[in-house]
């Protein structure tokens, strides 16, 4: 069927650093290679935390870690859809997970359809 598309993980976070930790030391653990776009909008010292954390994880991820300024979850995940570069992007928060197995084969799904 070919190469299959990276699709995108978008994960908004606001003032639960502590589910947004659990669920990238899930895919970590599962040393997954989808991009992994975090939106940040929390304050200074839980951004700094975020930060420090997703540090650790760079050479198990690929994690872009984006600083928002919009007061609103909705203008704060729009803004960060901009910044997604795949052809397919899956929206997740941050106390859920996704199968990222199941990623790619939705993106197979689009691509032959």
């Amino acid at each position: 069927m070919g190469d299959v598309p990276n699709t995108a993980i978008i994960i908004p976070e606001l003032v639960r650093p502590g589910f947004l930790f659990r669920q990238l030391a899930y895919y970590a653990d599962l040393g997954i290679d989808n991009t992994i776009y975090v939106g940040d909008s929390n304050p200074r010292p839980e951004f700094d935390r975020v930060h420090d954390f997703i540090k650790k994880l760079e050479r198990q991820l690929n994690i872009k870690h984006i600083q928002l300024y919009s007061a609103d979850r909705y203008q704060g995940l729009e803004e960060l859809l901009t910044q997604v570069q795949e052809p397919y992007a899956a929206f997740v928060d941050d106390d859920s997970f996704l199968v990222p197995e199941s990623l790619n084969t939705c993106a197979e799904f689009l691509e032959s359809h």
